[in-house]
């Protein structure tokens, strides 16, 4: 906080009141805003817990892209999925089978740049997105565009490499689907081998996290290689292979990560078991990943998110980073994201992700950033922000990036709340969500062992204000109150005032 906002801080609070001063109180003002409130308190630990989730981001959508979103927003990972279908829609150069991984080993110029040039930076119909879209309907601009704007903006790409996709697209991949020939093996190898050597030799994008497939347990993703978990483990050795050879060869002392098997749900295997597709890759290629990535759209992931950290422990790798690299209210109606109670789900699902031990996520994307042509989510083609947009924001700008975290008990179950310390600790934020539909809270919570005199701003998301200031709070001896709406968050910055 700035000694100017301080000093502004502190003058609407008249240097130590400890009553919540509303901007343009008495305006608009929700019934539910002057109920009575129930009274609830809200201890933290001075000890701290663990470290918030590192990346918080997003899924790709097609309709629209704009980096203002991604700055606004606070997203620090943009997720793809890609592939074949929208770079390598026709084979390159025409020959099946050719060039051989030996050949492309030997000399990078036997592909022909030209056919990627032109993939990355002229698409058909004017849109990264053309593959999925009708004509005119997908986002107006090419990859490198997307993937310029990401690097400057400080955004990490993750990238899902694919044979075919959700649609079976493109025909041509279908004989090599899964690559198990020698022709089918050359042409994928040369594929990865040609994205991420674009990508990062021949451009300078930084996209160094790559996803090994999507869904290989969902048959209404693209891979084909279902019908045997054998397919796709020899699919990731093979990708793995490609990737390795650009880094080693030409990025060397660069390091990049990988992410296996991007499952879907609780992946049952061959065998019956639940998270199935977990156990098996981390039996039978660990070394070809590093990171371990699945999909959750349950309203709470929690404990399929410890069941999977259970799994890992016993497979003698509790360290891996673990992704959740879709996850939402998908599938709780078309119109999900455009509802308050949704932002409630979302903003606890990131409280709950960022709890230490077998609850904890390293990263995760949200499913989508943008609409789908029929379908709306956080962002519209017209650049429209839904209301979940805001209940992310407000997520983001507390938990985000590896912060110190410290536990924060509530007297009430319809609470729940999270404190993180900023890097450098310049301030803490108190993140509070509250799930009752009828009940406002006049929450007491005490951070006495974390500071004493302190003064901040109040953010509220609620059907009455979507992530908005709506005034100061002081602490006194670690002490303050505030007033959580019912279907509704608060996020409490302070900064110490260097009183006690």
């Amino acid at each position: 906080m700035s000694r100017f906002t301080r000093r502004r801080l502190l003058g609407m609070a008249g240097g130590g009141s400890a009553a919540l001063l509303f901007a343009g109180a008495g305006t608009g003002r929700a019934a539910a805003d002057r109920a009575p409130a129930v009274p609830a308190t809200i201890k933290i630990s001075g000890d701290q817990w663990g470290v918030s989730t590192r990346y918080i981001g997003a899924d790709r959508g097609i309709t629209n892209f704009d980096i203002a979103d991604f700055r606004d927003l606070g997203i620090n990972s943009y997720r793809f999925y890609s592939g074949m279908a929208p770079w390598e829609y026709r084979d390159d150069d025409g020959v099946f089978g050719l060039p051989t991984i030996e050949q492309i080993k030997a000399d990078p110029n036997v592909i022909n740049w030209a056919w990627w040039d032109e993939a990355f930076t002229n698409p058909p119909e004017g849109s990264a997105f053309w593959e999925v879209t009708d004509p005119g309907v997908g986002w107006q601009g090419n990859s490198r565009k997307i993937f310029g704007d990401l690097k400057d903006a400080g955004v990490k790409p993750v990238v899902s490499l694919r044979v075919q996709n959700a649609q079976i697209q493109p025909d041509w991949a279908a004989q090599l689907n899964p690559p198990n020939t020698p022709e089918g093996r050359n042409e994928w190898w040369e594929h990865v081998f040609a994205v991420v050597y674009w990508m990062n030799v021949r451009n300078d994008y930084r996209v160094d996290d790559w996803e090994i497939g999507n869904e290989p347990n969902h048959p209404g993703q693209g891979w084909q290689g279902i019908a045997t978990e054998d397919d796709y483990w020899d699919f990731v050795k093979l990708t793995k292979d490609a990737i390795d050879h650009v880094y080693h060869k030409y990025l060397p002392g660069r390091s990049y990560r990988a992410f296996a098997p991007v499952s879907a749900g609780t992946s049952v295997n061959e065998a019956g078991e639940r998270f199935g597709w977990i156990k098996d890759a981390l039996a039978k290629v660990p070394q070809y990943f590093d990171c371990v990535d699945f999909h959750d759209f349950d309203d709470d992931p929690s404990e399929h998110i410890r069941e999977v950290h259970q799994i890992m422990t016993a497979a003698g790798y509790p360290d891996r980073p673990l992704w959740v690299t879709e996850w939402g209210p998908v599938f709780r109606g078309a119109d999900s994201f455009l509802k308050v109670p949704y932002g409630i789900l979302m903003i606890n699902n990131l409280i709950r992700m960022s709890r230490p031990g077998d609850y904890y996520v390293y990263g995760n994307h949200i499913v989508n950033l943008y609409d789908a042509p029929t379908r709306p989510y956080l962002i519209g083609k017209d650049g429209t922000r839904r209301v979940t947009y805001y209940a992310l924001r407000m997520g983001i700008r507390a938990l985000q990036g590896g912060r110190p975290t410290h536990q924060s008990v509530a007297s009430s179950p319809d609470l729940l709340a999270m404190t993180t310390e900023a890097p450098g600790g310049d301030h803490i934020d108190l993140l509070v969500t509250n799930s009752s539909v009828t009940s406002a809270y006049e929450v007491q919570a005490d951070l006495s062992e974390l500071l004493g005199h302190a003064i901040g701003e109040l953010w509220e998301f609620s059907e009455a204000r979507h992530d908005e200031i709506v005034g100061v709070r002081v602490a006194n001896r670690g002490l303050v109150t505030f007033r959580v709406p019912s279907t509704g968050a608060v996020l409490l910055r302070l900064t110490k005032t260097g009183r006690p």
